[in-house]
């Protein structure tokens, strides 16, 4: 018989529901996919209240299906969405549109491109050629470049080259754009120099400024102009990666004499000259005042210190990650650690770029904050860009 009290060995214990009336569960809260939890949102606690409200992601279903949602995607690092909604406009434009369809290719192609997807944007850009009429610079531009993405560098370099030549009348009148030619030359300085033929881009570097400086008069542009003297930057940059630090320092110095502009490109690049030579101290105090922090001294800790927001956000990225690099080798591991968060938490989709993630995985990983290596996952899962997550994972860094 059985016992109606539930009596067992002396002690009792509480009857057990009836089989047909099972104990209803707790409801479960349902986490709206991509919506911060707990860790996040404490992590973001502490941001500044002049930083962009980027903690309300996009919801796709929400947003009109347009080009400039695209391109909104596309600046959020969501290339996948990005890619989804290009293909879907890409059917339903007109073929006689020629100037939409073509701007809504290079979308596509620039997030297959962001994706690895690097075939299937060559056969986009190569497509999209039309006989008889003339691309885009953008879209002439990147289908130069494809060739480098599929690993030939030197295809790439040619074919630029090639483009210049195009782009220039039979009376030498350039019929690109200042800005246009600005980034043309730039590209190919920029992938001569990732296939380590450093002097041949210092030649050409220096070759250009020599032309322009022949025909510059006082009507026109001064041999000092803003373009020569961006190019300075870049030429010591390059003298750098040779090792010719006095060279580049020199070249630094004319610059700031000459009266470039860009203050913050200025230290930077003054920066990476004293990290060449293990002068990690005073690269910090050159890059202090343009890393702004408030409070911040050099045994600051505090998690909760912000980072203010110029125009140029890239460069500015760029900055703090040598800052933290510096603070690194100077036995500031903290302020290094203190100063990576700060920039992701002022600027998520900004910031969240592979150097910085990797540099804030080590200092974790060296100071044993698994925690903090969890949170930054969840970070970095949310308001990563695509290809930056599926680089974390090919890289293993989690």
């Amino acid at each position: 018989m059985a016992d109606p009290l539930g009596v067992v060995g002396g002690g009792f214990k509480t009857a057990s529901p009836p089989p047909s009336s099972p104990a209803p569960a707790p409801p479960k809260h349902k986490k709206r996919p991509g919506q911060p939890d707990r860790d996040v949102i404490i992590f973001f606690a502490d941001r500044p209240r002049d930083a962009k409200p980027v903690l309300d992601l996009p919801d796709i279903n929400t947003l009109p299906e347009n080009q400039q949602t695209v391109e909104m995607l596309i600046d959020c690092g969501k290339f996948r969405m990005a890619a989804s909604l290009s293909r879907l406009l890409l059917d339903t434009t007109s073929l006689q549109d020629v100037s939409k369809r073509r701007k809504l290719t290079f979308h596509l192609a620039i997030s297959y491109v962001r994706l690895h997807k690097f075939r299937e944007a060559k056969e986009l850009v190569v497509g999209a050629k039309v006989k008889g009429t003339s691309d885009p610079f953008n879209l002439s531009l990147l289908r130069c470049e494809i060739s480098h993405y599929l690993g030939d560098n030197e295809e790439a370099v040619r074919k630029l080259f090639a483009l210049k030549h195009q782009l220039m009348s039979k009376q030498g009148e350039c019929l690109a754009s200042g800005r246009e030619l600005r980034l043309l030359n730039e590209r190919i300085i920029s992938y001569l120099v990732l296939g380590g033929r450093l002097e041949l881009a210092l030649e050409i570097l220096r070759g250009e400024q020599a032309e322009r400086a022949k025909k510059a008069d006082s009507n026109t542009e001064s041999k000092f102009g803003d373009m020569f003297l961006t190019e300075k930057l870049t030429e010591a940059k390059i003298l750098l990666k040779i090792g010719d630090v006095k060279g580049a320092h020199e070249l630094v110095e004319e610059y700031a004499s000459a009266g470039g502009a860009d203050a913050v490109e200025l230290a930077h690049t003054r920066a990476l000259i004293l990290t060449a030579d293990s002068h990690f101290e005073q690269a910090i105090k050159i890059l202090q005042p343009y890393v702004e922090l408030h409070g911040v001294t050099d045994n600051a800790d505090s998690p909760g210190l912000m980072l203010k927001t110029p125009q140029d956000r890239a460069l500015h990225v760029d900055l703090v990650n040598n800052y933290a690099v510096c603070c690194l080798f100077s036995n500031k591991i903290h302020l290094a650690i203190t100063v990576l968060e700060a920039a992701v938490r002022t600027d998520p989709f900004q910031s969240l770029n592979l150097k910085v993630i990797q540099n804030l995985v080590a200092l974790y990983d060296l100071c044993s904050m698994l925690h903090s290596k969890t949170v930054l996952r969840k970070v970095v899962g949310i308001y990563g860009g695509d290809d930056v997550i599926d680089a974390c994972r090919r890289l293993n860094l989690w």
